[in-house]
């Protein structure tokens, strides 16, 4: 229960510190008609961080001090995908799945870099994966972080993303996700998901956030591109987190080059604030750096 109501305050303080910074001064470019969003911090090598739904980069990242301790070290580049923040909000499926992907490489063009590390939080762990099987010549690896292997056979998957796609197109918000991630009768337990369900609701486009999860079977990755990518890529997942899909088939397929990582008792909100966080990907991103 302890770990329950910490990973909800972490929620809301990943939310609020998105919403302060979204009047903060940043840097935007051009991406096939979108508007992209994105902040570049620090020197060194680049590592470009996604952040998971319903938030931005900078609410995402700033839990555990993710951007300010890599930034000591290396060029960290954080960006708002496609549907949040101050990134534009199309309300087509189309303009979502594979285009979230491009979205990166075509940031990395932008900033005239060839090469990065790139670390994807819950939905931005789906788009590193897709990214590291379809494009790896853009990545020096991959950190997948609070997800898991999204496969084009996942039963359960359709009838999800539409019951969540159909929350947010009925003015319901985010609530068939949020009671996924957070299971139980308890009173507090539903108050939290209440709370934050509210505020999700007023730091969105509902719409928008319709068509990113509709768009999400176009993230799903076969077991032969899987079993063939040759890039360093390591997952890292609460042992509490519901979210990581097909976790146990991953582990069952997964090539000698990936790596992962389980923090016992961490769910899906507070695996990002854990001291093993910092640490698994600090560590795996200065092992894969060009000069090693």
């Amino acid at each position: 229960m302890l770990f329950r109501v910490l990973s909800f305050a972490l929620m809301l303080c990943h939310v609020a510190l998105g919403a302060s910074h979204v009047r903060a001064q940043g840097l935007k470019f051009d991406s096939a008609g979108v508007p992209i969003h994105y902040e570049v911090l620090g020197t060194g090598t680049p590592v470009l961080l996604i952040h998971g739904v319903a938030i931005n980069g900078r609410g995402n990242w700033s839990m555990g001090d993710i951007i300010d301790r890599l930034a000591k070290t290396n060029q960290v580049i954080v960006m708002d995908v496609r549907g949040h923040g101050r990134s534009g909000k199309p309300h087509d499926t189309e303009d979502y799945g594979l285009e979230m992907v491009q979205d990166v490489v075509r940031l990395l063009d932008h900033l005239k870099i060839e090469k990065a590390h790139v670390v994807g939080y819950s939905m931005g762990g789906l788009i590193t994966m897709k990214l590291a099987t379809e494009n790896p010549k853009r990545m020096l690896s991959a950190c997948v972080c609070a997800a898991g292997w999204l496969r084009p056979d996942q039963e359960e998957a359709p009838e999800f993303i539409a019951a969540v796609a159909e929350s947010l197109e009925d003015g319901k918000g985010l609530l068939p996700l949020l009671e996924r991630l957070h299971p139980g009768d308890d009173p507090a337990t539903k108050a939290q998901i209440f709370a934050t369900n509210t505020f999700l609701k007023s730091a969105n486009d509902p719409k928008a956030l319709a068509a990113v999860f509709r768009s999400f079977p176009k993230l799903a990755i076969t077991k032969e591109k899987l079993v063939n990518c040759q890039l360093p890529v390591q997952f890292i997942v609460g042992t509490d987190d519901p979210a990581p899909t097909s976790l146990s088939q991953l582990k069952e397929v997964a090539p000698a080059n990936f790596k992962i990582v389980e923090i016992k008792g961490a769910d899906h909100m507070s695996t990002i604030a854990t001291p093993q966080f910092y640490k698994s990907l600090s560590s795996f991103v200065q092992a894969n750096n060009p000069n090693n």
